[in-house]
């Protein structure tokens, strides 16, 4: 007989000023039914690509320890703060069978590690281009007062 295994909510900001509530409310629909005692929700509020996203790595070891059955997260771009981290994940979650709900509408189902590594490369850069438009329009600025 297979285990009862908890459901994670996953939410993550990159900035403090930013609302992961919205997160939350997009995961409900998918939650009914669910005991709360069978339910966890790890959020990592104001966790850039460049921080430490403390919630996370503690989500990964309870899907370690095959404690999580299903991981409902906004898109794939909550998990990817790092290239390592995220294709660890992948990698666990193939290994212990952890269904994964996307709850944004435009978002594709979870692929093979191929696949989610590139797509992780190309969050990644268009992280890095994000930041590099805003230092540029932060100087652009600058430079005019």
């Amino acid at each position: 007989m297979e285990k009862c295994k908890a459901t994670a909510v996953y939410a993550r900001t990159s900035s403090k000023k930013q609302n992961f509530v919205l997160q939350i409310e997009a995961a409900s629909p998918h939650l009914k039914g669910i005991e709360p005692e069978g339910l966890f929700y790890f959020v990592d509020e104001g966790v850039s690509g460049f921080s430490k996203p403390v919630d996370l790595l503690k989500l990964i070891d309870l899907i370690k320890n095959d404690k999580i059955g299903t991981l409902v997260v906004y898109n794939r771009k909550r998990l990817v703060t790092s290239l390592d981290i995220y294709l660890q994940l992948v990698n666990l979650i193939d290994k212990h069978k952890v269904k994964v709900i996307f709850t944004a509408t435009d978002e594709d189902t979870l692929g093979d590690m191929f696949s989610e590594g590139f797509k992780a490369l190309m969050i990644k850069y268009e992280g890095i281009m994000l930041s590099n438009r805003i230092k540029a329009g932060k100087k652009y600025s600058a430079s005019r007062n």
